[in-house]
């Protein structure tokens, strides 16, 4: 029966979070008390543990590592190399027998567009769907709220409420979603630097890339590799966040209040519904934009002007792959065909795949261009660089046109540069010389300037644009200026 009113708030600063939980727990020990007899239930003595300052972080870590194990090494990929060994051991060769009369090209074209392209990226099924199961546990049973309860310090040392660490989950999975997910966010500084950093995520479409180049050159790392390129994505993001918090946005924070859910063991009917909710996009991608994809990049690899080649280095797709491979010499990349499937991963990331496939042929043929250094950089490449065309047509229809070209611009740059970096003290430590000329360390340079002057650009533009606006005095008048 506690008079509230009574209690005295004029020593307490509510702009400042330690002062205003101070407040609370000052607030609720007279208005509470506290029974002898009560007894914690299971959800609190399991938050003790999952929620606890030192243990929460090394247990996020176990758990996803834990997580890509189950994945690489015990279920994804073992069930993977037995539907590759079907395609290839059965079904190709009963196809070759039924079309062994036909025309070169066409053969050519069921067997090293259609069948090299899609059936190639087919087979990653069963790890995609071992991985979005193990995501799907993660949700159902109420951890992942408890990963946005515990990134929330790290979050906002970065200037970012704990609820946008929530988009970014969502970026594990797309992009697209993530960027739609952060309009629930109360502030608009938080909105627009977790749209542009969510992109940063690994989403499920770059996992067939990782998944064939574990499977050729790590192999024996899968765990320890995915883990690393995961935690990267989650790394550069806080840094960019951090520049962006530091530079172009500088508001107050907003309070973080998340409701952690019980813990519940997820039925079997929920696990198998959901992973199959999440990967049927994966399959719908695989016979629609993976088959158009497959049969454009096999035609632009299998034709010149004389026609139908053999020789896919006179193709028009080797014209194309020439002129864009000085762009990616610098990172190691020094294979036309590597360009060529780093520009179409712009319509969707699995089509980097698709074009590996369908240009080398088979799996021998790509580890002959790599070695394990720039096998890891392209990777690092891979999960940063420039978001598919889906993500940056969401970019803009929530935040123009702006965004959406720096998005594409300064993601690209800054893939450049640490795959740039990879490289470089990679090929140092690795091999004792860096492998890089003082042309590609000029041009390393020239991109750091370029990124630069397109962040300070867009940091002047996002001013003066926001100048006449002051949300906290006029909400009327900031949509007004927002339009």
């Amino acid at each position: 029966n506690i008079n509230i009113s009574k209690i005295d708030n004029n020593d307490y600063n509510f702009s400042n979070e330690k002062e205003t939980y101070t407040y609370i727990e000052n607030l609720l020990s007279q208005c509470t008390r506290k029974d002898n007899k009560y007894t914690k239930t299971i959800k609190e003595n399991l938050d003790n543990i999952m929620l606890n300052p030192w243990l929460a972080y090394p247990i996020f870590f176990i758990i996803m590592a834990l997580i890509f194990q189950v994945t690489f090494s015990w279920i994804g990929q073992p069930l993977s190399d037995l539907l590759d060994s079907l395609l290839n051991d059965s079904l190709v060769p009963i196809i070759e027998s039924l079309i062994q009369e036909s025309s070169p090209w066409f053969q050519s074209l069921i067997i090293d567009g259609i069948i090299g392209g899609v059936g190639g990226i087919l087979v990653l099924l069963p790890i995609i769907l071992s991985l979005f199961a193990c995501i799907t546990i993660l949700e159902d049973s109420g951890y992942m709220a408890r990963v946005a309860f515990i990134m929330d310090k790290i979050m906002r040392k970065m200037g970012l409420s704990g609820k946008a660490f929530i988009p970014m989950i969502v970026g594990f999975g797309c992009s697209a979603p993530a960027i739609m997910s952060a309009r629930t966010l109360e502030s608009e500084k938080d909105r627009k630097i977790t749209a542009l950093i969510s992109p940063l995520m690994t989403c499920g479409a770059k996992l067939p890339i990782y998944a064939l180049f574990i499977k050729i050159f790590f192999k024996d790392n899968a765990a320890i590799i995915t883990t690393s390129l995961y935690i990267l994505g989650i790394v550069v993001a806080i840094l960019i966040a951090l520049i962006l918090n530091k530079t172009i946005y500088k508001t107050e924070l907003e309070p973080f209040v998340l409701e952690l859910p019980e813990y519940r063991i997820p039925t079997l009917n929920a696990l198998l519904k959901n992973a199959w909710n999440k990967s049927k996009g994966f399959l719908y991608k695989v016979v629609t934009v993976m088959f158009f994809m497959s049969v454009i990049i096999w035609a632009m690899s299998s034709f010149n002007f004389g026609g139908f080649t053999e020789d896919i280095n006179t193709s028009f797709l080797s014209y194309l792959g020439k002129a864009m491979a000085p762009i990616f010499a610098p990172l190691g990349f020094n294979d036309w065909r590597i360009s060529v499937a780093l520009i179409t991963g712009l319509g969707a990331k699995e089509v980097v795949v698709n074009t590996i496939l369908i240009l080398f042929g088979n799996n021998a043929a790509i580890g002959t261009v790599f070695t394990f250094i720039t096998a890891y950089t392209f990777l690092v490449f891979c999960a940063l660089y420039t978001p598919c065309i889906a993500t940056l047509a969401t970019m803009r229809k929530e935040y123009g046109n702006k965004m959406m070209f720096a998005s594409l611009f300064y993601q690209f740059g800054l893939a450049w540069i640490v795959g740039f970096s990879f490289n470089f003290v990679g090929s140092l430590i690795a091999f004792g010389e860096t492998g890089v000329s003082v042309g590609q360390f000029a041009s390393f340079v020239i991109v750091i300037i370029f990124t630069v002057i397109l962040l300070n650009y867009y940091s002047k533009n996002n001013k003066s644009n926001s100048a006449h606006c002051d949300c906290s005095s006029c909400k009327s008048k900031c949509s007004q200026g927002s339009k």
